[in-house]
């Protein structure tokens, strides 16, 4: 008797409180370690002058009039040399004021070499494709048009490329605005979710990435390429909803294999924050859709033994953010059960604010982490932030039921992506399901003479 109490407890126990360390805090630990044991990497700043090298900046247009502007300015106050720089506006069949607002910051900025070239088909393979045929600099430097470049990120981007001959393409450090302490507490609350995230994604795991030769994708909102690289490869391709890591593994194939391909931590981006959680929904599905498809494309990557599969970084990554997916997914749904089973509702509770509680603390290890890896300018802010480990949780949860859509997604539908609001998305389907089996409940009430 008492062996097999000692054996639930165990099981029960172990599953409910172990698995968030072994998953999650594993992660964390590593994340603390390599931000306190290791100095920066790559950060392009190496302190040599030398003549600047045409850089080629791109930007794909798309009913970006709230934003083109702002990216141009941005461009403006760089400290790379305007002559050593010429912009390329890719108009994406745009339906609004995009124009007008470059011809506003081509006046303003005259001492930039920016140029509008107007394409008749949508699409943001077709776009960037184009202007890395127009281009003509030694970097070429993608840049969405909602996001604005911090002042010496194209210097310290090309000046990796000449630090490193081997460098092939790279990812800038993606930071997320800060809203105005105006805005409404919940936009702050998901708003400051989303920089801890994408603080944790690239100035710690991108480095620890940047390191191992392991990036998995270049970042749409900001990347750089040798342009003979780049030409080396298929270019953007559509077939996926996610062209920028699709590209990211074209590059891997080059010559060999012999690009290496990082990020640079001292060029800054920073993107517009997420408002509203349909935009976060639809762009999370995308990306998680996106690398499975990706991966099936390359399957000599994760398609082998199970022990040669963790020594790619494709396969331990796929195993992290794919595969032990499904263990949350049916804990989540054995919950309803084990009081069935006969555990007492109050132990079963019990388990789930422990589990809450070992998450709180795997989430200030990685605000540790985040702290010690910041730039001063946001040094201060997270050090008023450590409360956001109670909520960081409950955003994590919510990213992964967005992510598991994501691969239903991917199994289910063809590789195409249109849906701007998800959830809108989500309600039509449902409304049209809901109003055919009312249709054909009414057609089949008639053909029985009776009512609804």
């Amino acid at each position: 008797m008492l062996k097999a109490a000692l054996l639930r407890f165990a099981l029960f126990w172990g599953i409910w409180i172990l698995v968030p360390i072994a998953i999650d805090g594993i992660s964390a630990i590593a994340y603390l370690w390599a931000s306190l044991t290791h100095a920066e990497l790559a950060t392009g700043d190496s302190g040599v002058k030398r003549p600047a090298i045409l850089a080629t900046i791109l930007i794909p247009v798309y009913n970006a009039e709230r934003s083109l502007y702002r990216c141009i300015e941005s461009l403006a106050s760089q400290t790379y040399p305007h002559s050593a720089m010429e912009i390329i506006c890719m108009g994406n069949a745009v339906t609004d004021n995009s124009i007008r607002e470059f011809t506003r910051a081509q006046a303003r900025f005259g001492s930039l070499n920016a140029m509008w070239v107007s394409l008749s088909q949508r699409g943001k393979a077709r776009a960037l494709n184009a202007g890395v045929l127009l281009s003509k600099g030694t970097v070429v430097i993608n840049i969405d048009a909602d996001t604005r470049l911090g002042p010496n990120a194209v210097e310290r981007m090309v000046a990796a490329f000449e630090d490193d001959p081997d460098l092939g393409a790279a990812s800038g450090s993606i930071h997320v605005d800060l809203l105005p302490p105006g805005a409404p507490w919940w936009w702050r609350l998901l708003n400051a979710c989303e920089i801890l995230e994408y603080l944790a994604a690239f100035r710690i795991g991108r480095r620890f990435q940047s390191r191992q030769n392991a990036v998995f994708t270049l970042s749409g909102a900001f990347s750089a390429f040798r342009r003979s690289v780049v030409l080396s490869t298929h270019l953007y391709d559509d077939k996926t909803v996610s062209e920028d890591t699709n590209l990211t593994f074209d590059i891997r194939n080059v010559e060999g294999g012999r690009w290496r391909i990082a990020c640079i931590q001292g060029a800054e981006a920073f993107v517009e924050p997420t408002l509203s959680l349909s935009k976060l929904m639809s762009q999370r599905l995308r990306w998680q859709r996106g690398q499975l498809e990706v991966a099936s494309l390359y399957p000599r990557y994760w398609r082998t033994n199970p022990i040669s599969a963790l020594t790619h970084f494709t396969s331990r990554i796929l195993l992290g953010d794919h595969t032990l997916s499904f263990p949350r997914l049916a804990w989540t749904f054995i919950i309803p059960y084990l009081y069935l089973l006969g555990y007492s509702l109050p132990l079963v509770a019990a388990a789930l604010w422990l589990t809450y509680f070992m998450y709180v603390i795997v989430e200030f290890l990685f605000l540790l982490s985040i702290r010690k890896a910041l730039w001063a300018a946001y040094r201060m802010p997270i050090g008023n932030w450590w409360h956001l480990s109670l909520v960081m949780p409950v955003y994590r949860s919510l990213i992964y039921w967005f992510r598991l859509a994501g691969m239903i997604y991917a199994l289910c539908e063809p590789a195409s992506w249109s849906a701007e609001n998800e959830i809108e998305r989500v309600k039509k389907e449902a409304y049209r399901l809901w109003s055919r089996l009312r249709r054909t409940t009414e057609r089949a009430v008639a053909r029985r003479g009776g009512a609804v």
